[in-house]
């Protein structure tokens, strides 16, 4: 089966809106392919479908939840979700030809939609077993990494790591460096990504930040309420009095585009308990489309690419190698570094990943045929 001019319910939990990760770029793409995707938010009160507005062929898609629904055994939720996938396909009026889900917490029976095929695609940790039944309902499973892909190593399906996609957006981006008043003389640094995701670990940011008062740092995303949430899990008043300190919020993805490649280097600063919560994260491929230096806390997917990041395997060493990188940007940044760093970056755009996985559709089919 060709990702081409088919009706693909892809299943997000993330709302669709200004800030975009994994599951949006998929739509997008898939949609530029010629497809009708119908991207599902995570349910809420309302029940309708809108046009994308850009993007021809993307409809958003609202659809109310049983509330408790997960309490149940899932030989109820089966039959209640078999009449709710009915109820969705008449709303969008039009048969399913590949259900790609991204959300464990709804449709765990992803056989409800009458689909030729069905992808499980957990690119998040997930801590309940409502995966694994959407994993076992599901032809395929694709992971962003190999620790993630183990939780599901006991089902009997196909299984592939895809790395995070790139945005084509960001493979020759035009600079505006000037919308960033870069103050001259000084070393900028950039944290990409929403400022309250529960990982952060501030208190190392808070550190590199005061013993750094010659760096600038420059913090991109939402520090509330986004159609990511809002949670708070960080207060970042001690930070925003800084006198090298610059929080621009969230701003869209394609001027994001524009913006990273006037920084002199990135940060990646997390913490967690959990290795397969961090293993791979969404921001390090547009880090690397710059070309620029980053520095990043351990990533068990990047453990034997030490040659993109400069990444430390504990959090106390981290203000250390930054300090050794802003103080060595030449050499961190030097033409040959930048080019390794970028050309990784461009052989994991979305377009390459999706005719992976449409190879590995094919293939599948070709074995149901035999």
């Amino acid at each position: 089966m060709k990702l081409t001019g088919k009706n693909i319910l892809l299943i997000s939990p993330e709302s669709w809106g200004v800030m975009k990760v994994s599951k949006h770029h998929y739509a997008i793409e898939l949609a530029e392919r010629g497809n009708n995707v119908f991207f599902l938010n995570p349910p809420g009160k309302i029940k309708r479908i809108t046009s994308e507005g850009e993007v021809e062929n993307l409809y958003i898609v609202d659809f109310p939840t049983v509330r408790a629904l997960n309490r149940l055994p899932f030989v109820f939720r089966k039959f209640i979700m078999n009449l709710r996938a009915k109820r969705l396909i008449e709303m969008i009026g039009k048969d399913i030809d590949v259900v790609w889900s991204f959300n464990p917490y709804i449709f765990q029976d992803l056989g409800s939609f009458g689909a030729s095929v069905r992808i499980f695609h957990p690119v998040d940790v997930h801590l309940t077993d409502l995966d694994i039944q959407a994993g076992e309902t599901a032809d395929i499973i694709l992971c962003t990494s190999d620790l993630i892909l183990t939780k599901y190593e006991h089902i009997d399906c196909p299984k592939f790591q895809i790395n995070h996609g790139l945005r084509k957006e960001f493979l020759d981006p035009v600079l505006d460096c000037n919308a960033l008043n870069l103050r001259s003389g000084r070393a900028s640094v950039c944290y990409l990504g929403n400022l309250q995701y529960r990982y952060i670990h501030l208190e190392t940011i808070t550190k590199i930040v005061n013993q750094n008062t010659n760096v600038d740092f420059y913090f991109i995303g939402p520090n509330g309420k986004s159609n990511f949430g809002v949670d708070q899990f960080f207060d970042y008043s001690e930070l925003e009095e800084k006198q090298n300190t610059f929080f621009l919020g969230l701003i869209e993805g394609n001027k994001v585009a524009s913006l990273l490649g006037c920084f002199d280097a990135f940060l990646i600063c997390y913490e967690s308990n959990d290795k397969s919560a961090l293993s791979n994260l969404h921001k390090v491929l547009e880090y690397l489309s710059t070309g620029k230096v980053v520095v990043s806390t351990y990533s068990d997917q990047y453990k034997n690419k030490r040659n993109l990041l400069e990444m430390v395997d504990h959090i106390e060493e981290y203000p250390e190698r930054f300090n050794s990188v802003i103080n060595n940007l030449d050499l961190h940044n030097s033409s040959e570094k930048i080019e390794i760093r970028r050309r990784y970056a461009k052989e994991n755009t979305y377009s390459k990943h999706i005719e992976r996985i449409e190879s590995i559709i094919m293939e599948l089919f070709d074995e149901r045929r035999d």
